[in-house]
């Protein structure tokens, strides 16, 4: 059973689980109701009958199965919440795999940046992106890596092989991939910020003098037996009220200058149970993979406490410190034990033994979300390929390429090949032919490879470049930057970086569309030159057929391809495949018409 079936029927199996264990919720809180109900009347009746033993056997009794049932009823919660994290998480890959993934967040909106060389040009970010359809990550540093996984320079050689193996170790365990992405969820979409509670951990800073602080510690061992023994030997209540007052004020005074750590603990409280569950899947999981068993291995501490436990001892300190959010109880714990301090010194305590560790905890958990996203998308599509990169040539040469984001049945895949340094792809064709789609899908194709991820192609090598593109310029009103003149900055980044001397490959898309035709001609021609000169590769689309001439100029550098169309009464065709050559077709009259402009037969070519 494989893709949507595959999803479709663990949908149907955790939401059958989910709904047992909502029945099961339902009985246990009615049984607990009952519970409480019998044990209040039967300690009533048996105080009736002033048997006074019996009734509170049978409170403590009531009460002890009472609590059970409360403890019961947690675990049902629980189960039931996992099942619905499950059954969600499979419906969500059914949908990605029948294209109906646009809706889903995060979307990678906040990442989206127009200056950036190549990333909103071939849809990076944003709705119906790259980051979209595979982010699985729910950690705030999940998200921040595959942002940058997706829209930076191509790391060195080997972090590609690693993230390769990694991918293809990750793939075939979905179960797993699922339970790690499950508990990703308990995190609020919003609530994982841990900077603050990582600038704390990474501290070298104490909070108090450690003689002066272990003294503190147990001032009130000392003052409470005292407040007390002058209470029983002379009667007086004045020295323990004062005892009280003055621990009341001293706990002020700590709250008042470590309150800050104290909320960053609290902040990060509700996100300690997925760090927890994330990291036991870790410790828990045998992988294969060189760097996943080393990164398992940053976990388990064979001298001490593994991370798990460490997240959990840390946890019951952020438990411990939520006594302050119930002003009364708080302020009767620090008068009896100085409470603040003792959870502060636990912290302290904790931060000497794990504090260095937490920033490698949460980024190998970062990285295995990041690497999982791209997992799924191999486990789902097996017949893609992973690249085989190198800073040689060729420059691409792949077969059966096409654009990840669509549907196999909707897609259409062509063979590309750049051979040499300074080779350019001159591509014509009509409207909708496809030749900004081609350009977008070679884009996509390398960012996926410079990932360690597998492309949408049956065999794929490429070279290490510094991608760059212009295809959607905008204008820039508020800086008075018209679309002309900011499509001129971005060729100027893609000459500066090929000027260089750094490996560029350039997606160009009908380039100078905001001028004139002589000039437009006269520009492109002398920019495409002048990137082939400096060792620049990549495409150009242009509706300028005159451009095709550079093939006869320098036939070694410049090659033309074209994409064509045809037509069925009047209605436009269009089969998507890459041809060699020139195109000889145009159809902006045929659209024109289609939409009700009336251009004459006799201008139609």
């Amino acid at each position: 059973m494989q893709g949507i079936p595959l999803y479709r029927s663990r949908e149907e199996t955790f939401s059958q689980h989910e709904e047992d264990e909502r029945r099961r919720a339902l009985i246990t809180g009615n049984i607990r109701l009952a519970v409480f109900v019998l044990t209040l009347a039967g300690f009533l009746a048996f105080l009736y009958h002033e048997w006074i033993i019996a009734a509170v056997g049978f409170l403590l009794l009531g009460t002890g199965f009472f609590i059970h049932l409360i403890l019961r009823h947690g675990r049902i919660l629980l189960r039931r919440d996992r099942a619905a994290r499950l059954r969600a998480i499979n419906a969500d890959a059914a949908e990605r795999l029948a294209g109906k993934w646009t809706h889903f967040s995060p979307d990678g909106s906040e990442y989206r940046d127009e200056k950036h060389t190549y990333a909103s040009d071939i849809d990076i970010f944003g709705p119906a992106s790259l980051f979209q359809w595979v982010c699985v990550a729910r950690t705030r540093l999940g998200r921040l890596l595959l942002r940058d996984m997706l829209a930076s320079t191509p790391p060195a050689p080997h972090v590609i092989l690693e993230n390769q193996e990694c991918i293809r170790d990750l793939a075939p365990r979905l179960e797993w991939r699922q339970r790690f992405e499950c508990a990703g969820r308990l995190i609020p979409r919003k609530g994982d910020h841990p900077e603050e509670l990582l600038e704390f951990a990474e501290s070298d800073a104490t909070f108090y003098p450690k003689r002066f602080a272990q003294a503190m510690r147990y001032i009130p061992l000392v003052t409470f037996p005292a407040g007390l023994y002058l209470l029983f030997v002379f009667g007086t209540y004045g020295p323990l009220v004062l005892i009280l007052l003055l621990h009341v004020l001293i706990g002020s005074l700590i709250f008042r200058r470590n309150e800050k750590l104290m909320d960053a603990i609290s902040r990060q409280r509700d996100n300690f149970a997925s760090y927890i569950e994330l990291i036991s899947l870790v410790e828990e999981e045998e992988f294969t993979a060189a760097h996943l068993s080393g990164l398992r291995g940053r976990y388990l501490n064979p001298q001490g406490e593994s991370a798990s436990s460490a997240i959990r001892n840390l946890r019951s300190i952020a438990d411990f410190l939520d006594a302050r959010h119930g002003p009364v109880v708080h302020l009767l714990a620090n008068g009896l034990c100085l409470w603040d301090l003792q959870g502060l010194l636990r912290f302290q305590a904790w931060r000497g033994r794990n504090g260095k560790q937490v920033r490698a905890w949460l980024e190998g958990l970062a990285r295995l979300e990041a690497l999982s996203g791209f997992a799924g998308a191999y486990y789902d599509h097996s017949n893609w390929c992973f690249p085989v990169l190198s800073e040689g040539e060729p420059l691409i040469d792949s077969k059966g390429m096409g654009h990840p984001l669509i549907l196999e049945e909707a897609r259409v895949d062509n063979d590309l090949s750049l051979e040499k340094k300074g080779e350019v792809l001159i591509i014509t064709g009509s409207n909708m032919s496809g030749k900004s789609t081609l350009l977008r899908t070679i884009g996509i194709n390398l960012v996926l490879a410079y990932a360690g991820a597998p492309v949408c192609a049956s065999s794929f090598r490429a070279g290490l470049f510094e991608l760059h593109s212009a295809m959607r310029i905008k204008d820039d009103l508020e800086n008075h930057v018209s679309t002309f003149y900011a499509e001129l900055l971005r060729i100027k980044g893609v000459l500066e970086s090929a000027q260089a001397g750094r490996p560029v490959f350039f997606l160009l898309d009908e380039i100078f569309r905001g001028t004139n035709s002589h000039d437009r001609h006269v520009g492109a021609r002398t920019v495409l030159r002048q990137l082939s000169r400096l060792g620049a590769s990549g495409l150009v689309s242009t509706h300028d057929l005159e451009l095709g001439d550079l093939e006869k100029e320098s036939p070694e550098v410049f090659r033309n391809f074209h994409f064509r169309e045809h037509y069925e009464g009047d209605q436009i065709r269009f089969d998507f495949r890459l041809r060699p050559g020139i195109s000889q077709t145009t159809n902006a009259s045929h659209l024109m018409r289609m939409v009700g402009i009336e251009i004459p037969d006799s201008q139609i070519p």
